[in-house]
């Protein structure tokens, strides 16, 4: 077999392996890097385990691998990642149903509407039962046109 290029280099073994690689894989994302910033590690090491050198203007050229939706940076969860033609059934990741798990914290309002912000209020919560909590999150179900705040 023929050695390959990739990026003007010429490919060894695991370089081979790797690009020949194509589906679709689970990655844990945690709190705090953005989807991307997970998606360019992974790819920088997986080049760097099949001892793929890579020039900086051409990186993106050398690997195709992406992700089936972004989560935001405060989020951990699971990313849909396609390597090769995988990549091209990511699409249909966006059109699948999902699930969240949310814990919420009652009577504080913050400057930036989540929990990174600082605290600007606080109010009593006592008053609030189980029942009026799953009331509000019947609003959460179905397709939801999300709209961020203003």
């Amino acid at each position: 077999m023929a050695a390959r290029e990739a990026g003007g280099a010429v490919l060894g073994r695991s370089a081979e392996k790797l690009f020949s690689l194509s589906g679709l894989f689970a990655v844990y994302k945690p709190k705090g890097p953005t989807s991307a910033g997970v998606l360019n590690l992974l790819k920088e090491r997986l080049l760097a385990e099949a001892g793929v050198q890579t020039n900086e203007n051409k990186r993106n050229k050398v690997l195709k691998i992406g992700h089936g939706g972004t989560l935001d940076s405060a989020a951990a969860g699971v990313l849909v990642v396609g390597i090769g033609k995988g990549t091209k059934m990511l699409r249909t990741m966006l059109a699948g149903s999902k699930k969240y798990t949310a814990i919420g914290l009652l009577g504080k309002a913050t400057d930036t509407l989540d929990a990174t912000g600082k605290v600007t209020e606080e109010k009593p919560y006592d008053q609030i039962t189980k029942g009026d909590l799953e009331n509000v999150l019947q609003k959460f179900i179905g397709d939801i046109m999300q709209v961020p705040p203003l």
